[in-house]
């Protein structure tokens, strides 16, 4: 984002009597208004920070921003270049922050790690979230091998990746850590089992880990107070089933705050998988939100006992289903009729192909609350796996209810582009009982982990602004060289490239 185009772009272009433009004129507290609403942004550590471009605008503007540690606290940290990044945790002094940290796209030198480990290690009793996207386990073991002892009151918020995945990929420092006050937590490709008990924890979204019977359970005993489930690409258990005396013990399994189950089935299950989702049952008694998506092209009968265990949910209010296998709906729907008439259902996607078998049944139903149908653009997913060629359009929609005129047993809600006519036949079948609308349907827990952003760093079209003074570039990064060594910090050329000889 070009911050200073953007500000440009909200001020007035007239000036004053003086010559000075208006927002030159601004009041400081204006201005920080304004400034903190880019503070979102602030945390895409390959572009160039927000904060960089204000304090190079000018001398003005700089004395604000030093000035106000809240605009400081979102910091993006790079792994090869921006060293003075590392001051905005000075600078944010007495403020709580927001981290965040990238070794995917370029891995660090050791030494530059270090740093970042050793100055996050420093402000831990400040720290509010953690975004950690490590490319191996090593690089987040790296960054939490200094938190022990070390008290982290205010972090509420960690997201944890590794996309290097391999099985039983574990972080032994997590043991050491302080979480106590740790609400929010989002892991990928890395073994829970070393992950401390949280007792405050309510959310927890895990992805491409695998999760047996046994690991299933220790979720609930290290999250008592786990309130929502999201469980992304849980990829197969190759281990055997469990014998039956493990299968009453996991019966046992209690789950007493869990509100919100969001599932992806995978794409690699079997009849002799060893993977946790048959038991899914023990925990869902109280659920009132219940998402899934399967991906996979064959029903196999692993998965129709999963459906299977879906018949018993009194106090379900929302059912989100978004399974592109034909298979799965021309089998057996039947634990759709069981569901509570607080029920309303949300299908996001009903494979066309299957469509002719369902839709009737579907409409039939009169046991929900209602029914919504998502018929608008595919979702980002469905178009990278070419699902969305196959999905139901309102043109099938339509064709199918006016050849078959079907009696809508509850509510009908349908999901459309914008640009899409209704046949004045289909409304004249729904009648009272059919709604249109075009509002986008709210983003899933599934469908969030889905998009990935790729941005492009704007040095050179950012933060090359200045009031005018042929001296003010060189003053400003004498200014910034000043004040890195001031805070006990190395001044020395960052390092852009990465051996993979070094250790970290």
């Amino acid at each position: 984002m070009d911050l200073s185009n953007e500000l440009q772009s909200r001020a007035p272009k007239a000036k004053d009597p003086a010559g000075t433009c208006y927002i030159a004129s601004l009041p400081d507290d204006i201005l920080f208004e304004i400034f903190s609403t880019f503070l979102p942004d602030a945390m895409n550590e390959l572009d160039t920070p927000f904060q960089k471009t204000l304090v190079a605008i000018c001398r003005s503007w700089r004395n604000m921003v030093m000035g106000a540690p809240l605009l400081w606290t979102k910091i993006g940290v790079p792994s090869t270049s921006s060293q003075d990044t590392l001051l905005y945790f000075e600078r944010s002094k007495p403020a709580l922050i927001d981290v965040k940290f990238d070794t995917i796209w370029n891995r660090p030198k050791p030494e530059r790690l270090r740093l970042i480990r050793d100055t996050l290690a420093k402000h831990l009793s400040r720290l509010r979230s953690l975004t950690v996207n490590g490319f191996a386990a090593g690089d987040v073991e790296a960054i939490f091998s200094r938190w022990k002892d070390r008290e982290t009151p205010d972090l509420k918020t960690l997201d944890i990746s590794s996309i290097q995945t391999i099985p039983g990929s574990r972080v032994p420092s997590w043991k050491d850590i302080d979480v106590r006050a740790l609400q929010s937590l989002k892991l990928q490709g890395l073994d829970i089992q070393d992950f401390p008990h949280s007792p405050s924890l309510t959310f927890l979204d895990i992805k491409t880990m695998k999760l047996s019977p046994t690991n299933f359970q220790t979720l609930f005993e290290k999250f008592p107070l786990l309130n929502t489930l999201v469980i992304q690409n849980s990829p197969s258990d190759v281990s055997p089933p469990l014998p039956q005396e493990d299968h009453i013990n996991l019966s046992k399994l209690n789950a007493p705050s869990l509100r919100s189950l969001a599932i992806d089935l995978g794409r690699d299950h079997t009849e002799d998988c060893g993977c946790m989702l048959p038991f899914l049952s023990v925990v869902m008694k109280d659920l009132e939100y219940l998402e899934v998506a399967d991906f996979s092209s064959d029903l196999t009968p692993h998965l129709t006992s999963i459906f299977a265990q879906w018949v018993n949910l009194p106090r379900l209010q929302k059912l989100r289903i978004r399974i592109s296998s034909p298979d799965v709906w021309m089998d057996d729907i039947s634990f759709l009729s069981s569901l509570p008439k607080s029920t309303d259902l949300e299908i996001a996607h009903l494979p066309k192909e299957a469509a002719h078998a369902a839709l009737v049944y579907v409409l039939g139903l009169t046991n929900l609350h209602s029914i919504t149908f998502n018929l608008a653009p595919a979702s980002y997913e469905e178009t990278f796996y070419g699902n969305h060629r196959s999905r139901l359009d309102l043109d099938e929609f339509s064709s199918i209810v006016r050849r078959q005129k079907p009696k809508f047993g509850c509510p009908i809600i349908l999901r459309l582009p914008g640009d899409k006519a209704v046949h004045p036949g289909l409304r004249e079948i729904g009648g009272d009982s059919l709604t249109i609308t075009t509002t986008p349907s709210a983003q899933s827990f599934l469908e969030a982990s889905e998009y990935m952003a790729f941005y492009s760093d704007d040095d050179e079209s950012m933060g090359n602004s200045n009031d005018g003074d042929p001296d003010y570039d060189s003053d400003f990064l004498e200014f910034i060289e000043r004040e890195y060594e001031d805070y006990g910090y190395e001044v020395s050329e960052p390092n852009d490239s990465y051996d993979e000889e070094d250790e970290y």
